[in-house]
């Protein structure tokens, strides 16, 4: 039998575990695993009468060893086995990591939208803030699109320049944004420069020529989106390589996203949703022979 909690049973319009009560060894695990009090152990079986609120993070449902729990919210097909240890060595991992580089040469060669989902469906493995899971992402692969982003980043940071330059309006930003967030934006000045020289030849250094802009985004009532689309993000980027592909962070266009409606229409980001990462994505047309590694963490055990 199956013991399903009544409405009343529940918080408010909350959806909860079901417990198979026949299956169930009153062995406790999904009541350690649960971090917000759901599940309680009663006398036939554990139940989930507790006081606390489901967020549906699963755990109950990965902890069980006799698969005597489901989830509403989990449909069968989503769940699978997992070997009784790590599938893949430290050292094998390390050399995943060592193999990332942000790629900024690619072929004229199409990525498939069946890879692109795969990529993704590696990505929202990741954590996200009280399991929101709320990011969502865009993938511009059409080339007069992706040429309306280059053009519209273009267009802002322009107008950015020309506004660092007159004493004016820069004393208008002095006042808004302080004088270290003026002096921030004059260190990248000689870079946005250059980037928009390049653009003027008709050169790609906004996204390094990829056939395919990737964006994560989410909501921004959302208060842990951004950690949430990075974690993802940071996935995709390993298992992009694991499949031969090459990305690139794109810092140049998420802030002015914030501020340029244009820019924001040109990638296709919704209302109510804040850019958090964009990617270049696509066939490296570069072959690396080592790793250069990193510098020396700066770390403090405490």
């Amino acid at each position: 039998m199956r013991w399903t909690p009544t409405r009343g049973e529940t918080m408010e319009g909350a959806v909860r575990p079901e417990v198979d009560e026949e299956a169930c060894i009153l062995c406790g695990q999904c009541v350690r695993a649960c971090s917000f009090e759901v599940m309680k152990l009663r006398k036939r079986s554990a139940q989930p009468r507790g006081i606390g609120e489901c967020i549906v993070c699963g755990q109950c449902v990965a902890v069980c060893p006799q698969n005597a729990i489901s989830h509403p919210a989990i449909p069968d097909e989503r769940i699978s086995g997992l070997p009784a240890t790590a599938a893949v060595g430290y050292d094998e991992l390390a050399a995943l990591f060592s193999q990332r580089r942000s790629v900024r040469r690619y072929r004229d060669e199409e990525v498939s939208d069946e890879l692109i989902l795969e990529l993704i469906a590696a990505a929202v493995m990741a954590p996200s803030g009280h399991n929101q899971q709320s990011w969502q992402f865009i993938a511009i692969k059409d080339p007069d699109e992706l040429a309306a982003v280059r053009d519209a980043a273009a267009a802002f940071y322009g107008g950015l320049l020309a506004a660092l330059e007159d004493p004016q309006i820069r004393q208008g930003m002095i006042a808004e944004m302080g004088e270290e967030g003026v002096a921030g934006l004059d260190e990248i000045a000689p870079a946005v420069k250059l980037i928009l020289r390049a653009h003027e030849r008709g050169e790609d250094r906004m996204i390094w020529g990829a056939p395919v802009l990737l964006l994560a985004h989410a909501p921004a009532s959302d208060p842990t989106g951004a950690e949430s689309a990075h974690y993802a993000v940071g996935n995709l980027m390993l298992a992009a390589v694991s499949k031969g592909l090459g990305t690139c962070a794109i810092g140049f266009l998420t802030v002015p996203a914030g501020f340029s409606p244009e820019l924001r229409e040109a990638l296709h980001v919704p209302e109510g949703q804040t850019l958090h990462a964009a990617l270049a994505l696509g066939w490296p047309d570069v072959t690396y022979y080592r790793s250069t590694g990193r510098r020396e963490a700066q770390v403090r055990i405490i």
